[in-house]
């Protein structure tokens, strides 16, 4: 099968329109709980943007009476839109793509030639699979696992992987389509086409995927590179650390640190439990951060309602809103105008100002303003306990509240 983009995975057109035939599985459940739909979708609809919500069961777990089926060492696939199923494997999993024909490799327990199970010219059906199990098939096919009690991995197939449930780790490289309900242990995923996973218990590392992934929760840390955007559902317990990574939606709370370098990062009502250091991104909204933020370089605007520690903040061309800074404020470069409901400390400012923008900043401890360039200004300052001194030609009012007013230039912006 020719290539079809720079990771030689993406579905292709027969792969795209295989639609697995889970008739017989609609209505049960599997030990997870998680019901069974009656119809099942093709590979590019379960990958859409709902696929962790619509992620089909596979049905139960077969019992451990059940005997063995599998497909002879050999035999050929009967239609581009073969569907392997396989209820049980009782350790570790391989699949391998790229194979003419349905090669099963179980080590000292290889199935009688007569065990296979083919439905209809297009389904194998494995009741159990031995530990070490390796299972090669021609590119194009599905494949869908109900349980795996060991690890999973899965290599260079243009075709549709389905788990239901993985005790171990997954490692999956260059399959153009992935979906796991429940992983219980780490993920590695890269150079791949679509990735959806439901939960991961362990740390996640994905890196160069043609379609931004979706994932749910997260137990440990999250680490992703070259990817087209990521969407995280659900809480990452853990630190993330992100780059490269287009559009990033995290819809949970970080329990960790957040790193985001060359990524634009929307948190929607989340918070982050560390420290937070973004580096060239396009624009970011926090709801609450724990530690210290560190911004350098943002073109759209950064929204972050509760820092806990001190925050840095350079080269924003957006709009910078900060409700509370409970250390220091540093900002370097904010032309797009700024404004600070408190700081707990010191605050320091140098920037230039931008036109018709406004500047305001209340503070406990010190602020110092440096202003770049032409400025054109309305300047607007008062102190209930210290000092004012500037060597702008401005007037300071001097009683019991020290008071700064004046305008330099045309007054386009407001310094308060």
């Amino acid at each position: 099968m020719e290539p079809e983009n720079e990771n030689d995975v993406h579905p292709t057109e027969d792969s795209a329109r295989v639609e697995p035939d889970t008739s017989n599985l609609a209505g049960s459940t599997d030990e997870s709980g998680i019901q069974a739909e009656a119809g099942a979708q093709s590979a590019g609809e379960m990958a859409s943007e709902d696929a962790l919500s619509d992620m089909p069961d596979l049905g139960a777990e077969s019992s451990t009476s059940a005997e063995p089926q599998a497909s002879a060492p050999g035999a050929e696939s009967q239609s581009t839109h073969l569907r392997i199923e396989i209820d049980l494997v009782e350790g570790d999993l391989t699949i391998l793509g790229g194979s003419p024909q349905v090669l099963l490799d179980t080590g000292a327990n290889e199935p009688d030639d007569d065990s296979m199970d083919q439905s209809d010219g297009a389904a194998l059906r494995f009741t159990r699979l031995p530990d070490d199990s390796e299972l090669r098939v021609p590119d194009g096919a599905e494949v869908l696992v109900r349980r795996i009690y060991g690890d999973l991995r899965a290599e260079h197939f243009d075709g549709f992987v389905l788990a239901q449930r993985v005790s171990g780790d997954a490692d999956v490289e260059r399959v153009a389509v992935t979906q796991i309900a429940q992983l219980e242990g780490d993920l590695t995923a890269q150079h791949g086409g679509s990735l959806t996973v439901r939960t991961v218990s362990g740390d996640a590392r994905i890196e160069d995927y043609d379609e931004a992934p979706i994932l749910g929760h997260i137990s440990g840390d999250l680490e992703a590179s070259d990817l087209p955007g990521l969407e995280v559902r659900d809480s990452v317990s853990g630190s993330v650390e992100l780059d490269r990574c287009g559009t990033v939606t995290l819809l949970g709370s970080v329990g960790g640190d957040l790193e985001a370098k060359r990524s634009t990062v929307i948190l929607r009502g989340s918070s982050v439990g560390g420290d937070v250091h973004i580096s060239s991104v396009l624009a970011m909204t926090v709801a609450a951060i724990g530690g210290d933020l560190d911004v350098d370089g943002a073109v759209e605007a950064i929204e972050v309602h509760s820092v806990g520690g001190d925050a840095d903040i350079r080269d924003a061309r957006g709009p910078v809103q900060l409700s509370t800074v409970g250390g220091d404020l540093k900002i370097k470069n904010a032309t797009g105008g700024l404004s600070v409901k408190r700081v707990g400390g010191d605050a320091t400012i140098d920037t230039a100002l931008g036109d018709q923008t406004d500047y305001t900043v209340h503070a406990s401890g010190d602020v110092t303003l440096w202003v770049r360039e032409d400025v054109n200004a309305r300047f607007v300052a008062r102190t209930f306990g210290g000092e004012i001194k500037t060597r702008l030609p401005l007037s300071v009012e001097r009683g019991r509240r020290r008071n700064l007013v004046g305008v330099l230039g045309h007054g386009s912006s407001t310094v308060t």
